[in-house]
């Protein structure tokens, strides 16, 4: 039980460090775009994480690119997948 939860803490803390690394990169990038095209940057970012989850991954963006409320940006993470999770 000791080893799960330690696992599931690691994964977290592994996750919020990807998390962080992302924000920082996207904000960078956003600015470098924002300055060439003169966009404003989105309103909403959506995060979504997938372990192994292949078979599913196709409904879940669909569900995300199918709202009604388009100003958004859409971030995907692959913690690590071993099936055809890409």
């Amino acid at each position: 039980m000791i080893k799960k939860v330690i696992s599931i803490f690691a994964i977290f803390i592994i996750s919020a460090l990807v998390f962080s690394f992302l924000a920082v990169n996207t904000s960078q990038n956003q600015s470098k775009t924002m300055a060439s095209h003169s966009k404003t940057p989105p309103k909403v970012t959506v995060l979504m994480s997938t372990f192994n989850r292949a078979d599913y991954l196709h409904e879940a963006i669909d569900s995300i690119l199918n709202q009604t409320y388009k100003d958004f940006e859409f971030i995907i993470i692959n913690d690590g997948s071993t099936d055809n999770t890409d």
